[in-house]
């Protein structure tokens, strides 16, 4: 093979590789919260990132939006407003999306303090 025809077959590699590891990194999908074993599905809702609880110890949980219109912050970033159900308050909310993991933080004093977690795509 010559020269030209394996940096151009190097070229499409990558760029195969490159997007394979973006379409990992979208939102959409349902996730699992290892501490739980609760499970949230994203999808869009008013124009931004939404965050809808599909399956929860708690039952009365199921159907129950923790996010919704979340802005964009960067290319697999999002934050807005995220209810914490189990505690009933609001925080400022932060996702970021990192292959098949969904970092979720939610912060008070304006992010000095946060707590966050890590779920794991399933679907």
């Amino acid at each position: 093979m010559s020269m030209r025809k394996s940096v151009i077959m190097a070229a499409v590699i990558g760029a195969v590789a490159f997007m394979s590891a973006a379409a990992h990194a979208a939102p959409e999908g349902v996730w699992l919260r290892p501490s739980t074993g609760g499970k949230v599905q994203s999808f869009t809702c008013r124009g931004g990132l939404g965050l809808k609880v599909v399956s929860s110890k708690t039952k009365k949980f199921i159907g129950e939006t923790i996010m919704c219109g979340a802005g964009k912050t960067g290319p697999n970033a999002y934050q807005g407003s995220l209810r914490h159900l189990e505690q009933g308050q609001t925080y400022t909310g932060k996702v970021e999306f990192i292959g098949r993991i969904m970092r979720l933080s939610g912060c008070i004093m304006n992010g000095l303090i946060c707590q966050t977690e890590e779920w794991r795509r399933i679907k």
